[in-house]
């Protein structure tokens, strides 16, 4: 039988395979012949529950690092490692990527990189100097760049992030710089510390102030002031 082909029953008569043929070339076909299949009395999953104990695994996850899966399946270059780490890379992970030099607002981009961008670029339009830090790891942070950044004079430092304002990247820019002694304005753009409604990411995501469009009203609400 071919893929996708219907087995005939014995109660299938020439009229209806007949009409499972007819269907068939419009890619349809009848619910009935695998309904019994698809809602069983009791579950056919071909899934199957396990465990994985990190002190048995940690020696595989560590030998998988020596694979490039990615150069085999053709999704970078080989040549591309070379840039590893590097600001202008498409693989800055090793530690915190800064963009544009001399910028008066900094951002975190943790979880929030696509909206960040949009922001810095409205608000470039705009003539505000707008830098980024991207942040791909809260821990390991990177405290010396953080540190540099925000020792600028006349720094707006903001930390933007879909995460709860209590305990994420916020707090650990905020603790980093009081560790130093810099203290630059600093705002935080994250989620309430509450139980928040459910709903389509967009109206939710703006209702909490962290879409793009919510962000550039907060920043340059905090720039007037």
């Amino acid at each position: 039988m071919q893929e996708g082909a219907i087995a005939p029953s014995p109660s299938d008569t020439p009229e209806r395979l007949a009409f499972y043929a007819r269907i068939g070339e419009k890619n349809l076909a009848p619910l009935w012949t695998s309904l019994a299949e698809l809602v069983t009395p009791e579950p056919r999953s071909p899934c199957r529950p396990a465990a994985w104990r990190f002190d048995e695994i940690r020696a595989a996850m560590l030998e998988a690092g020596d694979y490039a899966v990615l150069i085999e399946a053709g999704i970078i270059p080989e040549d591309e490692l070379e840039t590893y780490g590097a600001d202008d890379s498409r693989l800055p992970m090793s530690a915190m990527a800064s963009y544009t030099p001399g910028m008066e607002i900094s951002g975190g981009s943790l979880g929030q990189g696509l909206a960040i961008a949009e922001v810095a670029d409205a608000l470039r339009k705009d003539r505000i100097e707008v830098g980024v830090l991207h942040s791909p790891t809260i821990k390991p942070l990177d405290a010396a760049t953080i540190i540099r950044e925000a020792s600028r004079p006349g720094r707006l430092v903001v930390v933007a992030e879909n995460h709860s304002v209590v305990g994420g990247l916020g707090e650990a820019v905020a603790a980093t710089l009081l560790r130093a002694g810099v203290a630059p304005v600093f705002r935080q753009i994250a989620l309430p510390d509450a139980f928040l409604d459910a709903g389509a990411l967009p109206t939710l995501h703006d209702r909490h102030g962290i879409s793009a469009e919510a962000m550039g009203r907060s920043i340059r609400e905090w720039l007037s002031k």
